[in-house]
């Protein structure tokens, strides 16, 4: 009888714990494997022991995202449907405006047009519902909670700082707090900047392991924030569509998230990466309106982040009136500067270590699928660990062969995806003039259909439906 294989797991954002429900939620994988997942992060407080200025009970918390058809797809299967729902707001409308910048106080709103609208544009047939968004942080809870209730050996405040590869070809991991642990598999879900990644490139080829490492810098900066605003006189068709603002440089997008609250995203063009040796920590200076105290510690200085955002105050939003309005109801604004890379089949795998979600290829936001693949990345890797790597003896099981045969259908997807994210980006950003007349011509013509109305194929990417099961 083939041994209980140990996978570590680093990394319980999104694609870590997914997959740790994967492979607690099949019976055979069940039975042939443990996951234990390891996060640098401290364990959370629950929602209701979190205060509403104590930012620091999130780990990895980002601001918010969307799970379209092909990443809920996945989730619904282990059961999550209900808590899911539950958690996120259905994206149900879309509509595009032109902007202006107004006043840098808010008071003064800048010009606008309305371009297009559109009902339903991701509208799923067989899933009877849109695409959905939901908080990063809320999204974590439910999946690592439940990883926990089926089961699951889930480690906080353990940062994984090295690897080796023992005689066994069992990895050997090494945390901060100088403690070690032994595994059969290694998994890296630890985001685009994966240690578990440079260990892979080490040992494919150390003379180049750094210079494949850092995902590209794709001359831009984004802005993530979640907002609380006031009570509003908006329409209810307005309050519930995402609105999407081109301006002059860059793009704003806000949507609707459940308790009253909006997600919102601003990308702009950037010359050049911040390249601090860590996270920037700056005081809020006397004075400073609530807001900017909001702005967490990152690569950026707080004065510049601040500088940036109060320039597009007076951008118009439909239903609170302004940005500034967002701004001053912000209860985490996030900044980063945007990078992209596919890691090539060789840098996500080798042996018995894999990648997946960010770790495996970082995309840009216009992606709109960065965690709807970090959801397929973990369910693929499950299913190919069912189909070969099973086996009721150790010679009828091939861990490497599961590995490799994920790496080599992740891959292709992933640059398509890159590819047309990196059109998105582009195209959004408006950075040239011609960009901005195309970008505006093409939004007044169309910006998607009401797929309610429709009854043909659903459109690359969303139609992909992976799953866990025998013979696939």
């Amino acid at each position: 009888m083939a041994a209980v294989k140990v996978v570590g797991i680093v990394g319980a954002a999104i694609a870590g714990p997914t997959l740790g429900l994967q492979l607690l939620s099949h019976p055979m994988l069940a039975t042939r494997f443990k996951p234990i997942i390891f996060d640098k992060a401290p364990a959370p407080l629950s929602p209701s022991n979190t205060s509403s200025g104590d930012r620091t009970t999130l780990p990895s918390a980002g601001a918010a995202v969307a799970l379209f058809s092909n990443g809920l797809f996945p989730l619904y299967n282990l059961g999550m449907r209900v808590p899911l729902d539950a958690a996120s707001t259905e994206m149900s409308s879309l509509t595009v405006w032109r902007a202006g910048y107004g006043s840098p106080d808010g008071l003064s709103i800048g010009r606008y047009k309305k371009l297009n609208s559109c009902n339903n544009p991701s509208w799923n047939r067989e899933l009877q519902t849109s695409a959905r968004a939901i908080e990063r942080d809320a999204l974590q809870r439910l999946l690592v909670s439940e990883y926990v209730a089926r089961g699951g050996d889930m480690q906080w405040s353990k940062n994984a700082t090295a690897f080796s590869r023992l005689e066994s070809g069992q990895i050997q991991v090494r945390f901060a707090d100088g403690s070690t642990t032994v595994v059969d598999l290694l998994v890296g879900a630890d985001s685009g900047f994966s240690a578990v990644r440079k260990f892979i490139l080490h040992e494919r080829d150390p003379s180049t392991a750094e210079a494949r490492w850092l995902p590209d810098f794709m001359g831009m900066t984004g802005f993530y924030g979640i907002s609380t605003p006031g009570e509003t006189k908006a329409s209810a068709e307005l309050q519930h569509s995402t609105h999407a603002m081109w301006l002059d440089n860059g793009n704003l997008s806000v949507a609707p998230l459940p308790d009253g609250k909006m997600r919102w995203d601003l990308i702009i063009s950037e010359r050049n990466p911040p390249n601090p040796a860590g996270p920037v920590e700056s005081s809020v200076g006397s004075g400073s309106a609530p807001w900017m105290a909001a702005i967490m510690p990152g690569m950026y200085t707080r004065s510049s982040s601040v500088e940036i955002l109060k320039r597009h105050a007076g951008v118009y939003h439909p239903v609170v009136g302004s940005f500034g309005a967002l701004l001053a109801s912000a209860e985490r604004i996030i900044r980063s500067p945007l990078r992209q890379r596919v890691w090539v089949k060789e840098e996500i795998q080798c042996g018995n270590v894999v990648l997946i979600g960010d770790a495996a290829r970082l995309m840009l936001p216009s992606s709109g699928q960065g965690t709807g693949f970090a959801v397929e990345d973990a369910t693929v890797l499950a299913n190919t660990l069912l189909n070969f790597a099973c086996g009721l003896e150790e010679d009828e099981s091939d861990i490497h062969l599961a590995l490799d045969v994920y790496a080599a259908q992740r891959v292709p997807r992933s640059k398509k995806m890159a590819y047309a994210a990196s059109l998105a980006g582009l195209f959004g950003l408006g950075e040239r003039w011609y960009w901005r007349w195309l970008r505006d011509l093409s939004s007044r013509i169309t910006i998607g259909t009401d797929m309610k109305q429709v009854n043909g194929k659903e459109p690359w990417p969303f139609n992909e439906r992976v799953k866990v099961q025998l013979g696939k």
